[in-house]
């Protein structure tokens, strides 16, 4: 893996001065080193797919770069789906995340051929009333508390995020009455989650995995981990593809 190099402050000013300020600096080979990284610690399963959470970062020149190094999109707004197109991702590589979905982001993802993952009943329905027979994706409520701070445990049941285990079998009606077809699963654990809690999602959406006929693929969300003070340490990567 290439070494990473950081800028030093001398270099640091003279790009200010070149370019003016506020600055923002990336590094193009620390990002390629991450991307591949993760892939290279899920080497074993020849169908992993890795996706990329493009509300952390939208910067299209970004994008390009996690594009060409085989990443995919999770976009949570139609700018961000509008933003991966514009960066060369082709629609069926964008998954459509987004919280309280109205009628406009449902129609404006199914018209850019992009797959909708929903995490509500109500809006499920309204998805199958619309679009009978479709393919989509739902989100669940894996159960587990997990994150760096409340605010960001999106996998507890008292969050707005997903539909709980629970109500599989409403959303498994709903799908029926609709014909269609739910192909992935989503979970995301919570910001900042330590491995243990991030096994136990996944374990939790795999035990439900085989009540679902049209299953193509499980998406574990994260928030993986990564170190903002000096004495964090970097989410383990090789013992997570373990």
């Amino acid at each position: 893996m290439t070494k990473t190099t950081f800028l030093t402050e001398s270099e640091a000013r003279q790009l200010m001065q070149e370019h003016g300020s506020p600055l923002y600096v990336y590094n193009e080979q620390i990002i390629r080193d991450r991307v591949n990284a993760f892939q290279h610690a899920f080497r074993g399963w020849s169908k992993t797919q890795l996706l990329y959470a493009c509300k952390a970062n939208s910067n299209p020149h970004i994008l390009q770069i996690l594009r060409e190094e085989g990443a995919w999109l999770d976009c949570v707004s139609p700018y961000e789906v509008e933003l991966g197109l514009l960066a060369g991702f082709s629609p069926e590589h964008i998954m459509f995340t987004v919280n309280n979905m109205t009628d406009e982001d449902m129609h404006f993802a199914v018209q850019k051929g992009v797959l909708l993952n929903i995490d509500a009943l109500s809006r499920l329905e309204n998805f199958g009333k619309a679009y009978p027979g479709s393919r989509v994706c739902i989100r669940l409520t894996p159960g587990v508390v997990g994150g760096h701070h409340e605010k960001v445990q999106t996998g507890v049941k008292e969050t707005k995020f997903g539909i709980l285990i629970d109500d599989i079998p409403r959303a498994l009606a709903i799908a029926q009455q609709y014909g269609l077809r739910i192909i992935g699963l989503h979970e995301h654990t919570g910001s900042g989650s330590v491995l243990s809690k991030l096994i136990q999602s996944m374990k939790n959406i795999m035990s439900a995995a085989y009540l679902f006929p049209d299953l193509e693929f499980l998406d574990f969300g994260g928030g993986f981990k990564i170190p903002y003070q000096e004495n964090e340490e970097r989410l383990d990567l090789e013992a997570f593809g373990q």
